[in-house]
């Protein structure tokens, strides 16, 4: 069933940044020292515990979750759009069409032998 999502145009900057390694302090080309300071673990830390956070607080039957189409993706862009404008970007989503497939349900697991149990 297609779902449309947002999605913020600076995600690709958003990977870069996190992927930058300190071989490229030796290559030619821009400065990416600042950015290379910014990008802590702690800040990461941070910002996956704020995503954590807003799935938890978006579960659907249970499950946290921030799974497209749910309440906590919308709350993932607008979090990550927020932090992006706050650091002076412009910023923009898309609505684009795909197929997907949902299924936010509490995972189980069930032992038939021996001594039969339902772990959930």
């Amino acid at each position: 069933m297609p779902k449309h999502a947002r999605v913020p145009l600076l995600v690709a900057a958003a990977i870069a940044a996190l992927t930058v390694s300190s071989a490229a302090s030796t290559a030619v080309g821009p400065d990416t020292s600042a950015l290379r300071e910014a990008v802590t673990p702690a800040g990461i830390m941070e910002h996956q515990s704020e995503l954590q956070a807003i799935a938890t607080a978006n579960a659907v039957n249970g499950v946290p979750t921030r799974a497209v189409g749910t309440p906590g993706y919308k709350a993932s862009v607008d979090y990550v759009a927020g932090l992006l404008e706050d650091a002076g970007y412009e910023v923009t989503t898309q609505d684009f069409r795909y197929e997907a497939f949902i299924d936010v349900t509490l995972p189980e697991f069930e032992r038939v032998s021996p001594d039969p149990d339902v772990y959930v």
